[in-house]
């Protein structure tokens, strides 16, 4: 009897309009995880969730001259939508990494990091210089250490304007 998992096929593709109800549950999910935090609302997190996901996440990105890609598997020979990330542009030279999220069942198997190498591969192709992206305090530290461990660097940290008691945390990376 084997006890090995399944060989699963990572793959990262361009959003297509059909991902949208597993972008927007993999979001859901991941940010909700957060309310269970001590010190953390549940009503406030779903109403941010909520908010952000009556915005176009691919539309925003892909309009402003970035993108968005979505992470998929295969496994037994279907495609399931695990991971999601977006570039948008905010210069000629510089852009934004934003609504990174992976899958809970497919954390700590290097989704993340395929996801931001793709980014990183197109922002370079694009010739843009630099991404950033902030996240919340509530955040770290795995998410802090998953971003200087991808060679970005620790900019600032400043309170979100909706919310003095939320601290942003700035992160960005030169590219060359």
């Amino acid at each position: 009897m084997s006890t090995e998992e399944p060989q699963v096929t990572i793959s990262i593709r361009d959003y297509k309009p059909e991902d949208k109800e597993a972008v927007s549950q993999i979001f859901r999910d991941g940010l909700m995880h957060y309310s269970t935090i001590e010190g953390q609302s549940e009503a406030l997190w779903h109403g941010f969730i909520e908010h952000c996901l009556q915005e176009d996440f691919a539309g925003t990105c892909i309009s402003s001259g970035g993108d968005f890609w979505v992470a998929t598997a295969l496994e037994n020979g279907e495609e399931t939508v695990v991971g999601l990330v977006g570039f948008e542009r905010k210069s000629d030279e510089e852009g934004e990494l934003r609504r990174m999220s992976v899958k809970s069942s497919h954390r700590r198997h290097g989704v993340g990091r395929l996801l931001v190498a793709h980014l990183l591969d197109w922002a370079k192709a694009h010739d843009f210089k630099k991404v950033w992206l902030s996240s919340g305090d509530v955040m770290a530290p795995l998410a802090h250490k998953f971003y200087l461990s991808l060679g970005f660097t620790l900019q600032k940290i400043e309170p979100l304007p909706e919310d003095p008691t939320v601290q942003l945390h700035f992160f960005e990376k030169k590219l060359e």
